[in-house]
């Protein structure tokens, strides 16, 4: 295998730093820390914005955190444009959009507000929820789908060239999203940032085949995630998930969305035990060389087709937003 660079779709890194003054960017128990970072040769980060309780201080405290990045380390900076060698390139997406526009939020300032921080700082993705249902739609622990508002959030980032994720949506919502965009929006890029297959372990988080297979005809990506109650109990299963989708949709649209997080910055709903949080294999980024050589001798892939899932495809998805 030859050397390779990586293209994280997701990770919570700015959750973990939201919640103390103290953490920093070098803390190993985020699991995707600045040296788990460089160990794991990842070249583009994408930074979600995400809390599970939501409001607006708490976005506007991340994107300030967001912003800061290059200043804490110099191999830090924001991907608005070329990439640069051997540092890593910090791409901003927003998981659930109740974070940065509430419920109490006039949905034509909320919109504008979006459309000013895109215009400093490209957003890559958004979901429009998290796993409960908001004034967007549905969530992936629910069966509502695309509300009224979501539509209207929709026309605008396919306007401005903002991608929409699905790995939060309910089955109904990414119907419907994608629905909605051969209907009235054909320029909405789309994308499932951080989910495997149900095929493979049935959770609601997990996509269906026919969402996916619908994600690869919008030329979309979908990025395979560590987090193990979606991978399956051992962990070659997540060979399996990659195997999956190469075989129904082509190694085109596979790509990695990692996930990776600080266990305790979540409610006791969602905080798992430490050995149910990820395979021993796959615990931060420093392990995405060894996932990979995994992959290539177990699917007998080719140096190049590696190279499309753990970098080429995320990058080519992102080019098509910069051509909106």
């Amino acid at each position: 295998m030859k050397e390779l660079t990586i293209f994280d779709l997701h990770c919570d890194s700015l959750l973990y730093l939201s919640k103390n003054e103290k953490r920093t960017i070098f803390d190993s128990k985020s699991r995707c820390s600045y040296n788990q970072l460089k160990n794991g040769k990842v070249s583009v980060q994408t930074f979600a914005f995400f809390d599970e309780f939501p409001n607006e201080t708490i976005f506007k405290k991340q994107l300030g955190l967001f912003k800061k990045l290059p200043s804490k380390h110099s191999d830090f900076y924001h991907l608005n444009k070329e990439l640069q060698k051997d540092k890593i390139g910090c791409l901003m997406a927003i998981e659930n959009l109740s974070l940065a526009i509430s419920s109490q939020t006039e949905l034509v300032k909320g919109l504008e507000f979006i459309k000013q921080i895109h215009a400093e700082n490209p957003i890559f993705y958004v979901s429009l929820t998290w796993n409960e249902e908001n004034r967007f739609g549905g969530g992936a622990n629910t069966t509502i789908g695309l509300k009224e508002d979501g539509k209207k959030a929709l026309d605008l980032f396919a306007e401005i060239g903002i991608a929409i994720d699905l790995s939060h949506a309910s089955d109904n919502l990414a119907f419907q999203i994608i629905s909605y965009k051969y209907k009235s929006c054909p320029t909405l890029k789309i994308l499932a940032s951080h989910s495997n297959t149900r095929s493979i372990c049935s959770v609601v988080r997990n996509l269906p085949d026919e969402i996916i297979k619908e994600i690869a005809n919008c030329k979309g990506i979908i990025g395979l995630t560590a987090i193990k109650s979606f991978i399956g109990q051992n962990f070659d299963d997540l060979t399996k998930h990659l195997r999956h989708l190469i075989n129904i949709v082509g190694i085109d649209y596979c790509a990695i969305g990692s996930d990776f997080y600080y266990n305790k910055d979540l409610s006791k709903k969602y905080r798992k035990p430490f050995s149910d949080q990820f395979h021993k294999e796959f615990t931060n980024s420093s392990h995405f060389p060894s996932v990979l050589q995994k992959w290539q001798t177990e699917i007998q892939l080719s140096d190049s087709d590696l190279y499309k899932i753990s970098f080429q495809n995320a990058y080519r998805f992102k080019q098509l937003l910069q051509e909106i």
